[in-house]
């Protein structure tokens, strides 16, 4: 990543490295956008359609989420914010921004995947008022994913000469 702090990814023989980190980009733009559709689809922004999303709701023989649907979809989850935060924040630690922003990006993005996952099954199994956590880690994700996305995206077009920033 050591490119993108000293601005290598933009040399006129380096055009492999810029093109499969704009790709990369994109395609987590995409997974970005596709998971905000998701989330409308399957649950809605309303702390109601949140609460019958997994407790159920008889009038309209929606099923409550079970363990096994927690524990399947916590299991997946995990792995890829891991490996997708993991990506988006090593790029964003070699960005030109200051120590205090790229702190406030990588604890946004993780601290509101976990509580994202963990809602899930604070509303099951401790109460439905976890539903609020639920759309305010899920909006805080989506905003500072795209916060992160953006960033790395405008440091990699930046033309202009920049010393390499403190990646410490």
């Amino acid at each position: 990543m050591k490119f993108l702090s000293n601005g290598s990814h933009l040399e006129p023989n380096k055009p492999f490295t810029r093109l499969s980190l704009l790709l990369s980009l994109l395609v987590v733009a995409i997974f970005w956008f596709t998971n905000i559709l998701l989330f409308t689809a399957k649950m809605g922004f309303s702390y109601q359609s949140i609460v019958e999303y997994y407790l159920g709701n008889e009038e309209i023989f929606r099923t409550p989420v079970s363990y096994m649907g927690l524990l399947e979809t916590t299991h997946a989850h995990l792995f890829a914010y891991a490996l997708l935060l993991l990506l988006l924040n090593h790029l964003l630690a070699f960005t030109t921004l200051s120590a205090g922003w790229k702190t406030a990006g990588i604890v946004l993005t993780y601290g509101s995947g976990m509580l994202d996952i963990a809602s899930g099954w604070l509303i099951v199994y401790v109460a439905p008022l976890f539903a609020w956590m639920k759309l305010l880690s899920f909006l805080t994700l989506q905003v500072s994913m795209a916060a992160v996305i953006g960033a790395v995206l405008l440091s990699m077009l930046d033309f202009r000469e920049t010393a390499p920033p403190n990646v410490g």
